[in-house]
């Protein structure tokens, strides 16, 4: 794992004993004493009289704590320490790779998301809160804003300035479900990378976020449209809201929905917008799409809606 001195010490929680612990923890100890570490059990009873600095050193060296849940008294009292806690799933896959433990300043529960740069868009503050922190436990790290060291976005808006900009850069864009697919594997999984392919079918789909209307069309186009938006990651709507996230497809810049798109500063787009984006794989700009003054849909555009 290292060239440098290590002592591992394993937690053992309250009220269980060294063979009762989960088979994840009891695997990474027998994996340490076969690679010649150090390794020692630790009763959660003792850590009380367990502070810095001679947390940090022993008589063998550096010390890692090793721990399985990362909940419990035992788990809160060593993150208030500046020492390594880790998860047996991280220990395993550093052992499985002879590559150094990741010195970050927190808890790491699985390496699936190391060196990974994790940036977040379009979502509520209490879930991107959730989000990063499952990130870091995955020995990833997070950046509020979107910079050259960004390697992933997530976000639930693909109108987002962020979104942009990681669509112009080539960056993957992921959803939600991403971060805790990887997160629900990864706990289960020593060696799994949040990279992998299983998890391409979690990028961020072309209209993910967007609510959907349409205006001057067909009955049967616009069950072509709705069941289009919604394989994409949009919702759609009968009728228009007033919503930041809202988008209208009209053919004419005339009728009721158009005034009122116009009024709200609801985007005005021609049905190419869909077929555009949906090929594409991500939201084409509005502004290409939008519909003009004089403009009028051929009859080819909107029979284009029974192909896709």
């Amino acid at each position: 794992m290292t060239d440098e001195s290590v002592v591992v010490k394993f937690l053992i929680p309250s009220g269980q004993h060294e063979l009762s612990v989960s088979p994840a923890l009891l695997e990474a100890w027998e994996r340490c004493r076969e690679a010649g570490l150090e390794a020692a059990w630790l009763e959660e009873h003792s850590l009380s009289t367990l502070h810095p600095p001679k947390s940090l050193k022993g008589p063998g060296g550096h010390i890692v704590y090793v721990v399985d849940p990362f909940s419990g008294p035992g788990f809160l009292h060593l993150s208030s320490l500046p020492t390594t806690v880790l998860g047996p799933q991280c220990l395993l896959a550093c052992l499985d790779s002879n590559s150094p433990v990741p010195e970050l300043a927190h808890p790491i529960y699985t390496v699936a998301m190391r060196d990974l740069n994790i940036c977040f868009s379009g979502l509520p503050e209490e879930q991107k809160a959730r989000l990063s922190q499952l990130v870091q436990l995955m020995a990833g790290r997070v950046s509020k804003e979107l910079t050259e060291v960004s390697t992933h976005l997530v976000t639930g808006l693909v109108t987002s300035q962020k979104y942009r900009v990681a669509v112009l850069r080539s960056l993957p864009v992921m959803t939600v479900a991403w971060v805790e697919e990887v997160w629900s594997l990864s706990c289960m999984t020593s060696g799994l990378v949040a990279c992998d392919q299983r998890f391409a079918s979690l990028q961020c789909p072309a209209l993910l976020g967007l609510t959907v209307t349409v205006s001057q069309l067909g009955s049967s186009d616009r069950e072509a449209v709705k069941r289009m938006v919604e394989e994409n990651g949009a919702t759609y709507s009968p009728s228009l809201e007033k919503r930041e996230d809202s988008v209208l497809i009209c053919c004419q810049t005339s009728g009721p929905k158009y005034e009122a798109a116009r009024q709200w500063g609801v985007p005005c787009v021609s049905p190419t917008w869909l077929f555009h984006s949906i090929e594409a794989g991500i939201c084409r700009e509005f502004t290409e799409f939008r519909v003009e003054t004089s403009a009028k849909q051929t009859p080819e555009v909107v029979e284009n809606l029974e192909v896709f």
